[in-house]
């Protein structure tokens, strides 16, 4: 079997199309000097990623741990009065809003990069610096100070180990070993536990006592993943993304180059269910919150609400994140945020759900509209009918959904004005109100497929294959559709003998950023506002736009979302741009490991017309082809074939598992975006499965029960002899190290595992005989169980017997 023909593909005709300009958004950590906005007796803070100091200790912050033992890291015999200082400003400042008295409120509290702390023992100062993973922690000790007089306390922690590399662990923090400087020469540095378990101490081999010597040690940092929960960017390109902090809600503002401008912090428990923006760049979030301590403005329309937990709706300056306005509205237990909206002339506009109705009450929803000083509701009225959604219009009226397809067009006053209904098999999922009053709609027809629909001058147009999303409308009147991880491609076997379904995928348009799936995608498409489907895409895995979403559906694209942020450009020009990577063959996977075949795809990737690989000096696949060049962790990867939009590799052998490495993608000397993946050391991915002739097998060609079927496939892990990246002939066929076992109702009999011999190194044919009839009938499927390092890896081939 020749390889090369396996991956003929028609190569794209690349137009010029929409970018994606990744935006990964950190919060790199900082010293506060704490002004009281944190009941916290430290002198400084880190509160975005939880650490306190003063001149004796370091401690964990989390208000939530006061009350009980508290871990605390601190210097036996310390000065409590010693001199502290601040240097170099970092990034941003912070905003903390505690209930509402206003002398609890503090804003612009600045944050520095270097904290130092003079005379914390006699010979001894510290000096603190922010670093990317980690602060520096430095001991500055004067000439004639011995480190081992210092006692360090782990106090409420388990008893203290030093591990094999010289660190020392507690349940408190693991301290990385010393590094010991004097005059730019290093010396042997070590810990020691004292005779305390909770104690230890530093000792420094061959030091002079006549000259000033240091100690670097390493304070690790958790990261913080901001973009794993809500977010949302304004029409100028700025950013603000929610996540919590300790028992605060915390807002972080980012300009459109990723710099950030503030940290806004929210006390009371709080939790954002939806984000949204004005004309104006600022930002409203709302959601629930422990009334006890949330802010609420003077002009509040609810300043003290009377439950434990209330909804709430805050607007937050565009510039720099401050606290404009801040009101409650009630208790949650009756009261919640069903959805949210904001007009453009910035009055929030509120959907509560009456969701614990008193005995004898029927559950109903209430409108409600603040003014623009939330001094007070210029409507409050409650519908006595089921409403999920609601829009504003521009003059002023609002428009409520009514499953399953009834749309209400209400006054400013509450007054009903008409009720538009879409055909009775049309089930509304969500809609927009263009600014010339057309409805669009995502549904779903009765019986039949999802559609897009559009309502205007009583015309109902419908176009099926699109799936349900989230529906915004733009003041030009162009509509957007967003869904997330669709299923389009989920194969289903509805019956014994039957072949599976596949749901055909929604259309995408020539200039698509990602034409196919790839591990479930969100979908964008993008209308002008006569209902002309002017731009449609898959988005990359690991791309989240930041547009809102009304709860309860912000919980799939606003909340559960991947690692980073994309902008998305409709007007750039294409530019090389790498935006998937998967396993070959089933593609719909995620999991990777060393000498797994793999599908890069991207915009602009590789060469027109495509080329297939090539052998190098070693007669092996060579690992560049027409100036393309991918690396896994810095190993090179044997490229098999380079289109314009995809490129075929192979995981060299050597890449680590278990751990984040980069993936980049270098063309005539120019790397593409990196991604980050984990690999693992074992992850079966089937490339073809072929009857004992080389027949695909199929539901329009099985094998016959009593004869075998070849399942070709990759990432089987270490072999022996061990793989080579890259070989093409074997004189000893290589024989993955651990076999599979199969949980199938049909008895499969395994026949070979080895290294296919007319196949690249790193695909494995896998021969399996089925005797019998599976229970479940013609079209079935391969359980196969891979023994791994701590647990066994699942996974299933599709096989269809005759």
């Amino acid at each position: 079997m020749n390889l090369r023909p396996t991956f003929l593909l028609l190569a794209a005709t690349l137009a010029p199309a929409a970018t994606l300009q990744r935006f990964q958004p950190t919060i790199p950590a900082a010293f506060e000097p704490n002004q009281g906005q944190l009941d916290h007796p430290a002198t400084h803070l880190i509160p975005s990623h939880g650490w306190a100091f003063d001149c004796s200790s370091i401690t964990p912050y989390s208000r939530a741990t006061y009350g009980g033992p508290i871990p605390r890291l601190s210097l036996t015999g310390a000065n409590s009065s010693c001199v502290s200082g601040l240097a170099f400003p970092a990034q941003g400042v912070s905003h903390y809003y505690r209930g509402p008295a206003r002398d609890r409120w503090f804003e612009s509290v600045p944050r520095f990069n270097i904290l130092e702390y003079q005379s914390v023992a006699p010979g001894l100062d510290w000096h603190y610096q922010t670093r990317d993973t980690y602060v520096e922690w430095r001991w500055d000790l004067s000439p004639g100070t011995k480190p081992s007089t210092f006692r360090l306390r782990f106090e409420n922690s388990t008893p203290l180990r030093i591990d094999s590399d010289g660190s020392l662990t507690s349940s408190l923090a693991t301290l990385p070993p010393p590094i010991a400087l004097q005059a730019k020469r290093s010396f042997p540095a070590r810990w020691r536990i004292g005779a305390d378990p909770l104690e230890a101490f530093l000792e420094v081999d061959g030091a002079s006592s006549a000259t000033q010597l240091q100690v670097y040690l390493k304070l690790p940092i958790q990261p913080l993943d901001v973009a794993t929960t809500n977010s949302i960017r304004d029409s100028a390109g700025n950013w603000l993304v929610v996540f919590p902090a300790a028992d605060l809600l915390a807002a972080a503002r980012f300009n459109p180059t990723g710099e950030l401008i503030a940290l806004t912090y929210l006390a009371g428990k709080a939790s954002a269910a939806a984000l949204r923006t004005d004309a104006d760049g600022n930002f409203y979030l709302t959601g629930t919150a422990d009334p006890s301590e949330f802010p609420t403005s003077e002009n509040a329309v609810l300043p003290a609400p009377y439950d434990s937990t209330s909804a709430f709706v805050t607007k937050l300056y565009g510039p720099n994140a401050a606290l404009i306005y801040s009101t409650c509205l009630g208790a949650s237990s009756t009261n919640t945020p069903i959805s949210f909206d904001v007009d453009p002339g910035g009055r929030p506009l509120l959907l509560l759900g009456l969701t614990n109705p008193p005995p004898g009450v029927r559950p109903s929803v209430r409108a409600i509209r603040l003014n623009e000083s939330f001094s007070q509701s210029e409507f409050n009225f409650t519908l006595s009918r089921q409403t999920t959604a609601l829009r504003n219009a521009p003059d002023g009226s609002l428009w409520l959904l009514r499953p399953p397809n009834f749309v209400d067009h209400v006054s400013s006053t509450g007054e009903l004005l008409e009720t538009q209904t879409p055909p009775a098999d049309l089930n509304v999922n969500s809609f927009a109100v263009a600014p010339d009053g057309s409805l669009w709609f995502s549904a779903t027809q009765t019986g039949g497929p999802t559609v897009m629909a559009r309502l205007a001058n009583g015309r109902l147009d419908v176009r099926p294959g699109f799936p349900l999303g989230s529906l915004y409308a733009d003041p030009q009147g162009n509509v957007t559709l967003l869904t997330p991880a669709p299923i389009f491609f989920r194969e289903l076997i509805l019956s014994p003998g039957q072949a599976p379904l596949q749901t055909p995928p929604p259309p995408t348009t020539p200039d698509a950023i990602l034409s196919e799936p790839c591990d479930a995608p969100d979908y964008f498409a993008r209308f002008s506002p006569d209902f002309t489907l002017t731009f449609a895409t898959f988005l990359p895995p690991n791309a989240k736009l930041g547009i809102p979403a009304d709860p309860p559906s912000s919980s799939l694209i606003g909340f559960l979302v991947p690692r980073d942020l994309w902008t998305l450009d409709l007007t750039a020009p294409t530019r090389p741009t790498l935006t998937c990577i998967a396993p070959t063959g089933n593609e719909s996977g995620s999991l990777l490991a060393p000498a797994t075949l793999v599908t890069l795809r991207g915009r602009g990737i590789g060469p027109a017309p495509p080329i297939d690989w090539q052998l190098d000096e070693n007669n092996r696949i060579a690992t560049t082809l027409a100036g393309i060049r991918v690396t896994f962790a810095g190993h090179p990867a044997p490229i098999l074939r380079a289109d314009p939009d995809r490129i075929y590799v192979i995981v060299p052998v050597a890449t680590p598992t278990r751990q984040p490495i980069p993936i980049t993608l270098h063309r005539d000397g120019h790397a593409a975006d990196t991604q980050t993946l984990t690999l693992y050391p074992i992850s079966l991915a089937l490339l073809r499965a072929e009857n004992e002739d080389g027949s695909l097998n199929s539901a329009q060609n099985p094998a016959a029960l009593g004869s075998a079927v070849r399942f070709l496939v990759s990432g089987a892990g270490p072999t022996n002899p061990p793989s080579i990246d890259g070989q093409v002939g074997f004189p000893i066929l290589p024989i993955p190290l651990v076999q599979p076992t199969f949980l199938s109702p049909s008895e499969p009999q395994l026949l070979r595992y080895q290294q296919a011999p007319e196949w690249p190194a790193g695909v494995m044919e896998l021969a399996v005989h089925f005797g019998t009839l599976p229970i479940f009938g013609h079209a079935t499927s391969l359980f196969i169980n891979v023994p791994a390092e701590d647990s066994y890896l699942f996974t299933s081939f599709p096989v269809y017997l005759k």
